[in-house]
């Protein structure tokens, strides 16, 4: 299997002032921003042989009792050893380990990792930051495929509530989320394929597991093999909450005010912010900055930051860091070269600088990452024949049409539809009458009719694409098109999961991706799938 690999120019959504500037200059608000892996220097290497050790044998202990590829481990122990860097990226695990960005940024870190560690001489090593401290369930219990018939479906776990506990401490089980009537659903989507029941049973969460158990799974037997180290926060708490509280106890609260005067201003208003949580037994709770001290929501007083800081290392455990301070904490726990993310986590990253310099927290390189829409052998099959290019199903959001002048639709669709003017109209006429017998039956016998032609017209609506996908012409094309390249009108990437693609192609697909993705692009690219002959 091939991968044909080009650039997309046109037809993109406009990105922001700052992103553009950002990617123009190389940096924003003094972060480097790492266009390419050229722009990144050798940090100065801050970490003891005791923390590297501790680092390296407490993610071993994490992995217990998965499959380790030889690979993953060779990083690991490097990690142990002075003198190893890593590139880190991260992402909420999302069921079925969407969305495909996910997987996209992984590949792209442990590719940039191999090109440093061959470039610099030195070990440099991908660690996937598995963000298992989040707790907004309702965003991340449910994927989107593409049906067998071309519809986009959402694919969702049941039996939860909005409750405020980590991801980490949610272990699903297969009867209350409903895990054996979803494999059923998707091994009927899917089972046609070739690796239909694999991929099944690769992604999907198993009974016990929570969310990040199962993305650590699937990423580490996937990109394992490359030198991914999935990391899990649970994992280095110790580490993670003594740089919690160094920034705590140094200013990172009133830093982090001053990020609402930058010239881009502040992507997450800093005032009000969650800025860290306290983990009890009934999950998260925010804590806040107000002028003189850190305030946790539902309790009376602030706290001044010494006494905080204090309370983290007291108990570690019962603390986890908000969107604005994890990447200062990722950068006192990890030994970082830069980090891989979205422009929407640019902009953010970009109003830490000032933070990191009062808080003596590293600043470390950011790498926008790359973008991608994956163009299978049935989709690119699709663009042939329904005679369109990428761009037009970009720039159409989605929403591409077949020319209705070239299809032929039966007869009874024009005639139900003039069954139900004349009756609208008939109805319409006894409006008047009605209301003299009651005023209300006037409103009454209005919303009766619209009502009636809703469900008529739905009902047509539904016939016609039936007809259209029967017919195997130009509308099945666009439909597999749209739902594929931009459902819900969004690029690929931010919808789709990698479980559309590895029922297709199966393990060979990963190394073929892999074989082309780069360590950084300056514009999308199009990845077009050659099946060998």
């Amino acid at each position: 299997m091939k991968i044909q690999v080009e650039e997309i120019l046109q037809g993109l959504p406009a990105i922001s002032d700052l992103s553009r500037h950002a990617l123009e200059h190389g940096e924003v608000h003094d972060l480097v921003v790492a266009r390419t892996r050229g722009d990144l220097q050798i940090p100065t290497d801050r970490w003891s042989s005791e923390q590297r050790e501790f680092l390296a044998s407490s993610i071993q202990s994490g992995l217990n009792g998965l499959d380790l590829p030889d690979s993953a481990q060779d990083s690991l122990n490097a990690l142990a050893k002075p003198g190893t860097f890593a590139i880190i990226t991260g992402q909420q695990p999302g069921f079925l380990c969407s969305p495909l960005y996910s997987l996209f940024k992984a590949m792209q870190t442990c590719k940039l990792a191999s090109e440093l560690s061959e470039e610099w001489g030195q070990p440099v090593i991908p660690l996937f930051w598995n963000h298992a401290d989040d707790h907004d369930i309702a965003e991340v219990h449910h994927s989107h495929i593409q049906n067998r018939n071309l519809d986009l479906q959402k694919v969702a776990l049941s039996g939860f509530s909005s409750g405020r506990q980590p991801l980490a401490r949610i272990h699903l089980d297969e009867k209350a989320q409903g895990l054996a009537s979803i494999r059923a659903f998707l091994q009927q989507n899917f089972g046609m394929y070739p690796h239909g029941d694999e991929g099944v049973d690769l992604f999907l969460p198993r009974h016990g597991e929570s969310l990040p158990e199962a993305m650590t799974r699937v990423f580490l037997e996937l990109l394992g093999p490359m030198g991914l180290v999935p990391v899990e926060p649970d994992w280095i708490r110790q580490p993670l909450s003594e740089g919690l509280a160094q920034i705590v106890e140094l200013g990172a609260g009133e830093a982090i005010l001053a990020s609402k005067e930058l010239p881009h201003g502040a992507a997450i208003d800093p005032s009000g912010a969650s800025l860290l949580f306290h983990v009890g037994e009934k999950g998260r709770t925010a804590v806040r900055w107000q002028e003189g001290g850190f305030v946790i929501d539902g309790q009376d007083g602030a706290i001044d930051p010494k006494a905080l800081a204090d309370r983290i290392r007291n108990k570690p455990k019962s603390w986890s860091a908000g969107s604005l301070f994890r990447p200062l904490i990722q950068d006192l726990a990890l030994p970082a070269v830069a980090y891989i993310g979205g422009l929407g986590e640019l902009a953010y990253h970009a109003q830490l600088v000032g933070v990191r310099e009062a808080t003596n927290t590293p600043v470390t390189a950011f790498i926008p990452r790359v973008s991608a829409f994956l163009i299978d052998s049935e989709c690119a099959a699709s663009l042939k024949k329904g005679k369109v290019s990428l761009q037009q199903v970009i720039e159409a959001g989605g929403e591409l049409k077949p020319d209705e002048s070239e299809h032929q639709f039966p007869e009874v669709f024009a005639e139900i539809r003039r069954i139900l003017e004349d009756t609208k109209t008939a109805l319409n006429s006894q409006r008047a009458p009605l209301a003299a017998i009651e005023p209300s039956m006037d409103r009454g016998l209005k919303r009766a009719t619209d009502q009636m032609a809703a469900g008529i017209e739905k009902l047509l609506a539904t016939a016609r694409r039936i007809h259209q996908n029967k017919g195997g012409k130009t509308g099945r094309h666009l439909r597999r098109l749209n739902n594929r390249l931009m459902p819900r009108g969004m690029p690929q990437e931010r919808v789709l999961g990698p479980l559309e693609f590895y029922v297709r192609y199966g393990p060979e697909w990963i190394e073929a991706l892999y074989a082309v993705f780069p360590s950084s692009a300056a514009h999308p690219l199009a990845l077009t799938f050659e099946q060998a002959q």
